[in-house]
């Protein structure tokens, strides 16, 4: 029970955390290389490359608990993807949903046609929104920003999080089995001569003609 209670509360120091984190980058590892080396074997166009030691993984694994532990799940995913400097600046927005987004940027579109109508004058409000949050957001598209902070989901950070090395691995090696499959028609595609017969056809007698 105290080392449940220990891997809740911090488990950076949770010998239980560490030897789990441990064991799932262990795993990732292996199976991305085995992936990686499947595509060599294969010549797959764009192969997958493993670049990341177990070690920066259990790292990894274990600053996402801290984090979800301590509350600040949403902070540690946009902080470590880098999409946005100002982790303050987008915080009401993350994950507010489409209703509330749309009274937002209809809000935006009548605050600038009353303040700035010359220069709002012929865009439609999504362009405005669009204007407004390149100009407070670090030059972001309208469409990344509703997509990666308005439609945030705790659920699909999570699985990006702890199953993308996984779903890497599926999507190789299924990418491996189409090249495979491609190959493989490709191969039993056999070009007839130009009499339009197989090579192993039966002929017929005296070169085909009457007797």
């Amino acid at each position: 029970m105290r080392q449940m209670q220990q891997v809740a509360q911090n488990p950076r120091e949770s010998d239980l955390a560490k030897a789990g984190a441990k064991l799932v980058a262990g795993i990732e590892h292996d199976l991305l290389d085995a992936v990686a080396d499947l595509h060599g074997a294969l010549d797959v166009d764009d192969p997958l490359t493993v670049d990341t030691r177990p070690e920066e993984r259990v790292e990894r694994l274990l600053e996402l608990a801290d984090a979800a532990s301590d509350g600040e799940l949403e902070r540690y995913w946009f902080e470590e993807a880098g999409q946005f400097e100002d982790v303050d600046a987008i915080e009401e927005w993350i994950g507010v949903g489409s209703d509330t987004w749309g009274e937002q940027v209809t809000e935006w579109a009548e605050m600038y046609r009353e303040s700035a109508p010359d220069l709002v004058a012929e865009w439609s409000d999504r362009e405005i929104a669009q204007y407004h949050v390149a100009g407070e957001f670090g030059g972001a598209s309208l469409e990344e920003f509703e997509r990666e902070v308005v439609g945030y989901s705790r659920r699909k950070a999570l699985k990006g999080a702890l199953a993308g090395n996984v779903l890497a691995g599926v999507q190789g090696v299924r990418r491996a089995t189409e090249h495979a499959r491609s190959d493989g028609d490709q191969d039993g595609a056999e070009e007839l001569p130009e009499d339009g017969m197989h090579p192993n056809s039966p002929q017929p007698e005296n070169g085909g003609g009457e007797a």
